[in-house]
Protein backbone atom coordinates (compact mmCIF):
# COMPACT_ATOMS: atom_id res chain seq x y z
CA UNK A 1 0.00 0.00 0.00
CA UNK A 2 2.90 2.36 0.79
CA UNK A 3 4.35 1.88 -2.71
CA UNK A 4 1.02 2.77 -4.35
CA UNK A 5 0.79 5.94 -2.26
CA UNK A 6 4.31 6.97 -3.24
CA UNK A 7 3.61 6.37 -6.93
CA UNK A 8 0.56 8.60 -6.84
CA UNK A 9 2.54 11.30 -4.99
CA UNK A 10 5.20 11.15 -7.71
CA UNK A 11 2.68 12.14 -10.42
CA UNK A 12 2.01 15.79 -11.07
CA UNK A 13 -0.35 17.61 -13.36
CA UNK A 14 0.52 21.20 -14.18
CA UNK A 15 -2.07 23.29 -16.06
CA UNK A 16 -1.09 25.80 -18.73
CA UNK A 17 -3.97 28.23 -18.87
CA UNK A 18 -7.13 27.25 -20.69
CA UNK A 19 -5.11 25.17 -23.13
CA UNK A 20 -4.53 21.99 -21.21
CA UNK A 21 -2.21 20.41 -18.70
CA UNK A 22 1.08 18.64 -18.59
CA UNK A 23 1.31 15.41 -16.56
CA UNK A 24 4.63 14.17 -15.28
CA UNK A 25 5.68 11.27 -13.16
CA UNK A 26 8.97 10.74 -11.35
CA UNK A 27 10.61 7.43 -12.29
CA UNK A 28 11.91 6.74 -8.83
CA UNK A 29 10.74 7.73 -5.37
CA UNK A 30 14.28 8.56 -4.32
CA UNK A 31 14.58 11.46 -6.80
CA UNK A 32 13.75 14.94 -5.51
CA UNK A 33 11.16 16.22 -8.01
CA UNK A 34 10.70 19.63 -6.37
CA UNK A 35 13.04 21.57 -8.72
CA UNK A 36 11.69 19.71 -11.75
CA UNK A 37 8.08 20.53 -10.83
CA UNK A 38 9.04 24.21 -10.44
CA UNK A 39 10.65 24.21 -13.89
CA UNK A 40 7.61 22.49 -15.41
CA UNK A 41 5.32 25.06 -13.78
CA UNK A 42 7.35 27.92 -15.27
CA UNK A 43 7.39 26.21 -18.67
CA UNK A 44 3.62 25.72 -18.49
CA UNK A 45 3.14 29.41 -17.65
CA UNK A 46 5.25 30.33 -20.67
CA UNK A 47 3.44 27.84 -22.89
CA UNK A 48 0.06 29.20 -21.76
CA UNK A 49 1.17 32.75 -22.50
CA UNK A 50 2.49 31.81 -25.93
CA UNK A 51 -0.71 29.97 -26.81
CA UNK A 52 -2.78 32.96 -25.64
CA UNK A 53 -0.67 35.26 -27.85
CA UNK A 54 -1.04 32.93 -30.84
CA UNK A 55 -4.81 32.77 -30.35
CA UNK A 56 -4.99 36.56 -30.04
CA UNK A 57 -2.89 37.07 -33.20
CA UNK A 58 -5.14 34.65 -35.08
CA UNK A 59 -8.23 36.56 -33.93
CA UNK A 60 -6.63 39.83 -35.04
CA UNK A 61 -5.83 38.35 -38.49
CA UNK A 62 -9.40 37.07 -38.81
CA UNK A 63 -10.77 40.51 -37.91
CA UNK A 64 -8.40 42.18 -40.38
CA UNK A 65 -9.51 39.77 -43.12
CA UNK A 66 -13.15 40.47 -42.29
CA UNK A 67 -12.53 44.23 -42.38
CA UNK A 68 -10.75 43.95 -45.73
CA UNK A 69 -13.64 41.93 -47.12
CA UNK A 70 -16.15 44.49 -45.85
CA UNK A 71 -14.02 47.29 -47.30
CA UNK A 72 -14.02 45.57 -50.71
CA UNK A 73 -17.79 45.13 -50.48
CA UNK A 74 -18.20 48.80 -49.62
CA UNK A 75 -15.94 49.81 -52.52
CA UNK A 76 -18.03 47.69 -54.92
CA UNK A 77 -21.25 49.17 -53.55
CA UNK A 78 -19.85 52.70 -53.95
CA UNK A 79 -18.82 51.96 -57.56
CA UNK A 80 -22.27 50.55 -58.33
CA UNK A 81 -23.90 53.60 -56.78
CA UNK A 82 -21.70 55.91 -58.85
CA UNK A 83 -22.61 54.02 -62.03
CA UNK A 84 -26.30 54.14 -61.15
CA UNK A 85 -26.05 57.87 -60.47
CA UNK A 86 -24.40 58.37 -63.87
CA UNK A 87 -27.04 56.31 -65.62
CA UNK A 88 -29.86 58.15 -63.84
CA UNK A 89 -28.31 61.49 -64.79
CA UNK A 90 -28.01 60.31 -68.40
CA UNK A 91 -31.63 59.17 -68.34
CA UNK A 92 -32.80 62.53 -67.08
CA UNK A 93 -30.77 64.57 -69.57
CA UNK A 94 -31.31 62.39 -72.68
CA UNK A 95 -33.69 63.84 -75.26
CA UNK A 96 -33.90 60.77 -77.51
CA UNK A 97 -33.71 57.01 -77.19
CA UNK A 98 -30.44 56.98 -79.15
CA UNK A 99 -28.95 59.62 -76.84
CA UNK A 100 -30.06 57.60 -73.82
CA UNK A 101 -28.57 54.36 -75.20
CA UNK A 102 -25.28 56.11 -76.01
CA UNK A 103 -25.09 57.76 -72.57
CA UNK A 104 -25.82 54.49 -70.76
CA UNK A 105 -23.17 52.60 -72.76
CA UNK A 106 -20.66 55.39 -72.13
CA UNK A 107 -21.35 55.36 -68.38
CA UNK A 108 -20.90 51.61 -68.19
CA UNK A 109 -17.76 51.47 -70.37
CA UNK A 110 -16.06 54.05 -68.13
CA UNK A 111 -16.01 51.50 -65.32
CA UNK A 112 -12.80 49.52 -64.78
CA UNK A 113 -14.69 46.26 -64.51
CA UNK A 114 -16.55 46.74 -67.83
CA UNK A 115 -14.58 46.48 -71.05
CA UNK A 116 -17.44 46.93 -73.46
CA UNK A 117 -21.13 47.83 -73.40
CA UNK A 118 -23.67 47.87 -76.17
CA UNK A 119 -27.40 48.23 -76.49
CA UNK A 120 -29.42 46.66 -79.20
CA UNK A 121 -32.96 47.02 -80.36
CA UNK A 122 -35.09 43.91 -80.68
CA UNK A 123 -36.98 43.47 -83.93
CA UNK A 124 -39.49 40.71 -83.26
CA UNK A 125 -40.72 40.65 -86.85
CA UNK A 126 -37.20 40.04 -88.21
CA UNK A 127 -36.11 38.07 -85.10
CA UNK A 128 -32.91 40.13 -84.80
CA UNK A 129 -31.24 42.50 -82.38
CA UNK A 130 -29.67 45.50 -84.14
CA UNK A 131 -26.99 47.79 -82.73
CA UNK A 132 -28.34 50.96 -81.18
CA UNK A 133 -25.30 52.24 -79.24
CA UNK A 134 -21.92 50.99 -77.99
CA UNK A 135 -18.89 52.09 -76.01
CA UNK A 136 -15.63 50.47 -74.96
CA UNK A 137 -13.00 48.34 -76.63
CA UNK A 138 -14.93 45.22 -77.66
CA UNK A 139 -16.40 46.55 -80.86
CA UNK A 140 -15.25 43.55 -82.91
CA UNK A 141 -18.14 41.74 -81.28
CA UNK A 142 -20.49 44.06 -83.15
CA UNK A 143 -19.20 42.89 -86.51
CA UNK A 144 -21.84 40.17 -86.20
CA UNK A 145 -24.80 42.55 -85.82
CA UNK A 146 -27.60 42.40 -86.30
CA UNK A 147 -27.74 39.28 -84.15
CA UNK A 148 -30.10 36.65 -85.53
CA UNK A 149 -32.22 35.08 -82.81
CA UNK A 150 -33.38 31.85 -84.46
CA UNK A 151 -31.06 28.92 -83.80
CA UNK A 152 -28.30 31.10 -82.44
CA UNK A 153 -26.62 30.14 -79.15
CA UNK A 154 -24.94 33.55 -78.74
CA UNK A 155 -25.80 35.25 -75.38
CA UNK A 156 -27.70 38.14 -76.99
CA UNK A 157 -29.78 35.69 -79.02
CA UNK A 158 -30.61 33.68 -75.91
CA UNK A 159 -31.42 36.72 -73.74
CA UNK A 160 -33.38 38.96 -76.11
CA UNK A 161 -36.54 36.87 -76.65
CA UNK A 162 -36.95 36.16 -72.92
CA UNK A 163 -35.69 39.53 -71.63
CA UNK A 164 -33.46 37.74 -69.13
CA UNK A 165 -29.87 38.46 -68.22
CA UNK A 166 -27.23 36.16 -69.81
Amino acid sequence: ARRAANVSERRFVVPFGEHGALAIQAPDETIDVGPTVEIVQVLCLIAGSVLNRIRHEQQVREREDELQQRSRQLDRAERKTAVLESVVQATVSAKTLDALATAVCDCLAEEDCIEFAWMGQLDRAEMTVALQASAGSGRGYLDRTPVELDGNDEPTARAAPTATFR
